[in-house]
C-alpha cells in the first residue's frame, strides 16, 4: 500500500483480506489514510477482514534514539475515534471480522452503538485492554456486561470472541449462539479466573431469550511468552 501505511497484507481468492499494520511512526496520519483505505479502497467482494498489529516495543524504543524519528516515533497504539468509526461502518458488509490490538474492544463497541446499519457479520473477534489479571473484578465485569450488546446490536452474529494477552497471561471469553438447537454458550478460557456475577450472567441471558445459556470456564496450565502463545493455548481461529 502507497502512503504512510507500513504492513503486510495477503489477498486470497476466497474473499479475504489479512492486513498486519504497524504505526509506531507518524501515527494520525496512518489512522487517517488507514480510515479512508476502509472506507474508500476494499474491495465490495470481500467477506473475511483479518487485522492483527502487534506492538513492537523494541523497534519504537530503537527509534526513538534516532533524533530524527523522535519527533515523530509514538508508544501509544491507541486508534483513533475515525479509523475505529470506519472499521464499524464497513464492518456492516462483512461476514467475519478479526481485529486484533488496532482497536479495543469497547471503542468499537462505543463506535457500534452511535451507527446505524443492517449488519452482516457472522463471527467478530477483537482483543479488549480490561480483560487481564490486574484489571479490578468490577471493571471486568462492566466491560462483560456492555459486550452483551455485541450480539444484541449484530443479529446475525454467531460467535463472539473477546480476548486478551500480556506477558505471562492470556484470557479469553467467546459467545456462540446456536439458533438451531436453541442454545448459547459463553465460555471463559485462559490463565487465570474470573468469577461472572449474577447481573454480567443475566445480561446475556437477555440477549436472546429464547436460548437457553450457559456457562463455561477452563483455567489453561500454559507458559505466554508471545501473542502467538496466547493465540495458540486460547485455541482461537484463524480467518
Amino acid at each position: 500500500m502507497a502512503g504512510l501505511m507500513a504492513g503486510r497484507w495477503r489477498v486470497s481468492l476466497h474473499q479475504t483480506i489479512v492486513y498486519e499494520p504497524w504505526r509506531g511512526t507518524f501515527k494520525s496520519a496512518c489512522d487517517r489514510e488507514f480510515a479512508s483505505m476502509v472506507l474508500d479502497a476494499l474491495p465490495s467482494h470481500v467477506e473475511k477482514l483479518s487485522i492483527f498489529e502487534d506492538p513492537n516495543s523494541e523497534l519504537v524504543s530503537a527509534m526513538s534514539r534516532n533524533l530524527w524519528f523522535q519527533r515523530f516515533t509514538n508508544d501509544d497504539m491507541t486508534t483513533g475515534a475515525e479509523l475505529a468509526r470506519a472499521l464499524v461502518l464497513r464492518s456492516c458488509d462483512l461476514k467475519h471480522l478479526s481485529i486484533s490490538f488496532l482497536v479495543d474492544a469497547r471503542q468499537f463497541l462505543d463506535s457500534l452503538l452511535s451507527t446505524h446499519c443492517c449488519h452482516k457479520l457472522q463471527s467478530l473477534t477483537l482483543t479488549a485492554s480490561v480483560l487481564k489479571r490486574e484489571s479490578q473484578s468490577w471493571q471486568i465485569a462492566s466491560f462483560l456486561g456492555e459486550a452483551s450488546l455485541f450480539p444484541q446490536k449484530m443479529k446475525q452474529l454467531e460467535r463472539l470472541i473477546l480476548w486478551n494477552s500480556e506477558p505471562g497471561e492470556a484470557y479469553a471469553v467467546t459467545y456462540h449462539r446456536d439458533r438451531s438447537n436453541r442454545r448459547a454458550t459463553l465460555t471463559r478460557r485462559g490463565t487465570w479466573h474470573f468469577e461472572l456475577n449474577h447481573e454480567v450472567i443475566e445480561s446475556w441471558t437477555n440477549v436472546d431469550p429464547d436460548l437457553v445459556l450457559q456457562t463455561e470456564h477452563e483455567l489453561i496450565q500454559a507458559v505466554v511468552k508471545h501473542r502467538g502463545d496466547a493465540i495458540y493455548h486460547l485455541g482461537l481461529p484463524v480467518l
